[in-house]
């Protein structure tokens, strides 16, 4: 099964101080795996898993909230993956939006070094920035503001909705330089899943910190081919730190 294909490999990541999130009671989950919760709406199935990163820095949840999510497309449409679609919505009401993985800026703790990926402007045209990608995809075309940044995928030919502006105010400051190579190679980038399609990769929220215990997942579900909504996804998840 695709969900079992795109997780296995990926072992369980656990930091003390950096928060995590885990499916909440009654949600309904993959066979054998306490951690990757499952929803289907109108024909999109979702696999989501909270504790899967264990990529370069390994702490990153203390700035992001790095999320695996997985899509199996099945609608009848054309599905569109774009960044403004996805969030994680707190008990406080607050809206954790995800952030392109080449605008996340900021620095995490480490006394180790690690390779980064340093990105004046979004998107940039330099060689050392063209992504070795470890995302797992079918039927899907890359949204052709990252069509550079993937040479190997065909870019959606058609109307695709992007803000440059949109996410340059969310950043964060600490001592170790953002976003790495696997931050940039592990990340689900923005696209349109055909019928059939199936992908998955790591999303990058805002760091939920200290200001919720529970958050909600939301996919808004949207018709690459002329952006009309026509469903929501969400699961629960509870923070634990």
């Amino acid at each position: 099964m695709f969900r079992s294909v795109l997780f296995a490999s990926l072992a369980v990541a656990a930091c003390t101080h950096a928060p995590t999130l885990k499916p909440e009671a009654d949600t309904p989950l993959a066979q054998g795996r306490k951690d990757l919760a499952l929803t289907e709406v109108a024909g999109v199935r979702l696999s989501v898993s909270g504790t899967a990163w264990n990529g370069d820095p390994p702490n990153l949840a203390e700035v992001f909230m790095p999320v695996q999510v997985a899509v199996e497309n099945h609608s009848g449409k054309t599905l569109r993956i774009s960044y403004q679609d996805f969030s994680l919505i707190g008990d406080s009401g607050f809206r954790y939006v995800a952030i392109p993985p080449m605008k996340a800026k900021g620095t995490v703790n480490s006394s180790a070094e690690h390779n980064y990926i340093q990105l004046a402007s979004y998107p940039a045209r330099s060689v050392s920035g063209l992504v070795q990608a470890q995302f797992y995809h079918d039927r899907f075309f890359i949204a052709p503001h990252y069509s550079y940044w993937y040479p190997g995928l065909a870019p959606w030919p058609y109307g695709f909705a992007y803000d440059p502006l949109y996410y340059d105010q969310f950043y964060a400051t600490w001592p170790e330089r953002l976003p790495t190579k696997d931050m940039i190679n592990k990340a689900l980038p923005e696209g349109a899943l055909q019928d059939n399609g199936k992908v998955g990769g790591f999303i990058y929220f805002q760091g939920v910190g200290d200001r919720d215990s529970r958050v909600k997942f939301e996919m808004n579900l949207v018709d690459a081919t002329n952006g009309q909504s026509f469903g929501t996804a969400s699961i629960p998840f509870a923070v634990s730190k």
